[in-house]
């Protein structure tokens, strides 16, 4: 099934894939990044069998992007915080660049003339 460009453009590494049960648990919880929730919590809020909740939780705890004290689980807080990073990032790139390309070079370049520095002082 094919996904839009903007979806494609928001894969990342973590190995979560768009409109998966993975997708849909990590969303959740990044929308909850300040709750933490049991599978079956999990299970009934997404509509997804609780026993699909608890492979993919165990899988996304092994690359990183959540973790569990006793039958809780909850989005990491550094997974969270990287995603919050980009997501600024990508704002503050399509303002300057006016939805255009983005140019890394003319970028570093505005942001050393704001700073006042430059590589060669």
């Amino acid at each position: 099934m094919p996904i839009p460009k903007d979806r494609f453009d928001t894969i990342d590494d973590s190995g979560v894939t768009p409109q998966t049960n993975a997708e849909k648990i990590v969303e959740f919880l990044l929308r909850n990044h300040d709750l933490a929730y049991r599978m079956s919590e999990i299970s009934q809020e997404l509509d997804i069998p609780q026993g699909s909740v608890g492979p993919t939780l165990k899988r996304l705890e092994e690359d990183g992007l959540v973790v569990h004290r006793d039958r809780y689980w909850a989005i990491d807080d550094s997974y969270a915080a990287t995603r919050e990073g980009l997501a600024l990032t990508s704002a503050a790139a399509a303002a300057y660049d006016d939805g255009k390309e983005f140019d890394v070079d003319a970028w570093a370049e505005a942001a050393e003339d704001q700073s006042g520095n430059s590589d060669s002082e």
